[in-house]
């Protein structure tokens, strides 16, 4: 039992570090941890064509959607790697946009109370401000996410230091 214990604990240490180093690593970075991420994303597709191509020379899959499927792979794969940026560049616009639109339909539907409405205010003038500033929602969200992870590491030690 003390064994399982000590083997939890000591488990439980090594993602409490891990947490944190990523979280530095996520805080230093910022966006081009996100650029990053894209064009791994975009190998593992260009990846993933490839086997759907074995498997359709292979004969184990003749389904003509193996071919279809291997097209859409590589051309998605192809850009995500040649253009890591541009996709990380319209993420932010996609999510202003969704936040001008949803704070459009709450104030229309918001009724007569104050903080429904001052809520879609915000939201509608918080997406003017990320689809003016599009990088600033990548930089703040990629280090954000980082600081929780460094965070998170930090309780985890303080916890395994009390138990």
């Amino acid at each position: 039992m003390k064994e399982t214990f000590d083997r939890l604990i000591r488990n439980k240490a090594i993602l409490a570090v891990a947490c944190i180093v990523i979280g530095i690593i996520m805080v230093i970075m910022g966006d081009n941890l996100l650029r990053t991420g894209i064009s791994i994303i975009g190998y593992v597709l260009i990846a993933a064509a490839v086997a759907y191509v074995v498997l359709y020379l292979s004969g184990r899959n003749r389904d003509s959607f193996q071919i279809v499927n291997a097209v859409l792979a590589a051309v998605a794969g192809i850009l995500l790697v040649t253009h890591p940026g541009l996709v990380a560049n319209a993420l932010p616009i996609i999510v202003g946009i969704l936040l001008i639109l949803n704070g459009v339909l709450n104030l229309t539907q918001g009724g007569d109370s104050r903080i429904p409405t001052v809520l879609a205010i915000l939201m509608v003038i918080l997406g003017i401000i990320v689809l003016t500033h599009p990088w600033i929602l990548n930089n703040i969200v990629v280090r954000c996410a980082g600081v929780a992870l460094i965070l998170n590491g930090l309780f985890d030690l303080d916890i395994i230091r009390r138990i």
